[in-house]
């Protein structure tokens, strides 16, 4: 938040001088820090192995999908403004539109590479993928991306050659102009779709923890203790999970609450899963972190000790 806050600062200062593009160009650069940073809070720092690795894939996929998807609704803006505001040369937007089709190509091939890497940690195998709210919304975001690089090869292969033309032609015909703007306008839309999606993600678990979910649910209607929790469980083999935030009757106000715990894993203990009133909210790999999306009222946290199969409680 401070790194950002400081961009906008310097931003603003630049935009007042004449002469700034070096310094935006600059800027543009120093931004795409702040697009990873959002990886060190995602699924892959979770990760018990591989987590450096799985950390610098999402962030190169974060950085890939605002060039592309982002750029584009900068791209639609200046066309925009290009087309009704500030008349330019057919040449112009012939350029502008050449110059970001070399950034969405490069950016394609990162984003395929790195979320075919992002799928198979996460998801784990195709039952996972078409059995669980993580794996359809995964599916969803697939359709998005499909739409959008069917979009993307249009505008390639049909709206850059039309601009290319009228450039050669001299030709500023305002409905051709006005069709490669839409053309580009529904692709942009269709990378908002994918933010959604992805943002979707985020709050759900990944595929590979949600099959303890269900695991858990299958065990809860054989037996029950009397707080509502599935029995029984496997030996602790020395594994032992002990709450020290949050207390007994404490309140909080809004839907965040900051978790702390101790961990002793034993002989097969590899993290823990995080239930409120008997439902899976998080799995943890250090020995704290943040519950997201509570709902208002009372309610019952429990901690259980999992094996590494993310399905064996100990």
């Amino acid at each position: 938040e401070t790194y950002g806050s400081a961009l906008i600062l310097i931003v603003w200062a630049f935009v007042k001088k004449a002469n700034a593009v070096k310094a935006v160009q600059t800027l543009t650069v120093l931004a795409l820090p702040l697009v990873a940073s959002r990886s060190l809070m995602s699924h892959a720092a979770a990760l018990r192995e591989g987590a450096a690795v799985a950390i610098a894939a999402d962030a190169l996929h974060s950085i890939a999908t605002a060039l592309w998807a982002g750029g584009l609704m900068a791209l639609c803006r200046v066309l925009f403004l290009a087309t009704k505001r500030w008349p330019q040369a057919a040449s112009w937007r012939a350029e502008i539109v050449n110059r970001f089709s070399r950034l969405a190509l490069a950016s394609v091939a990162l984003i395929i590479a790195t979320g075919t890497y992002q799928s198979w940690i996460h998801v784990g195998g195709f039952e996972t993928l078409a059995n669980t709210d993580y794996g359809k919304t995964l599916i969803l975001k697939l359709v998005f991306f499909v739409l959008m690089l069917g979009l993307g090869a249009l505008n390639l292969f049909a709206t850059k050659p039309l601009l290319k033309r009228l450039a050669r032609a001299g030709d500023n015909q305002p409905s051709e102009n006005k069709k490669s703007l839409r053309r580009i306008a529904v692709e942009s839309i269709t990378g908002l779709l994918i933010f959604s999606a992805t943002g979707l993600l985020t709050v759900l678990p990944p595929g590979v923890h949600a099959v303890h979910q269900a695991a858990t649910l299958n065990r809860s209607a054989i037996s029950t203790t009397a707080t509502g929790t599935a029995q029984p469980l496997m030996s602790a083999e020395g594994a032992r999970v002990k709450i020290l935030s949050p207390a007994p009757q404490q309140i909080f106000a809004g839907d965040k609450v900051p978790l702390k715990f101790t961990l002793i894993k034993g002989r097969r203990g590899a993290h823990v899963h995080a239930y409120i009133d008997g439902e899976l909210m998080g799995m943890f790999e250090s020995q704290q972190g943040t519950l997201n999306g509570i709902a208002p009222g009372r309610h019952t946290l429990e901690l259980r000790v999992v094996a590494a199969d993310h399905q064996t409680e100990l």
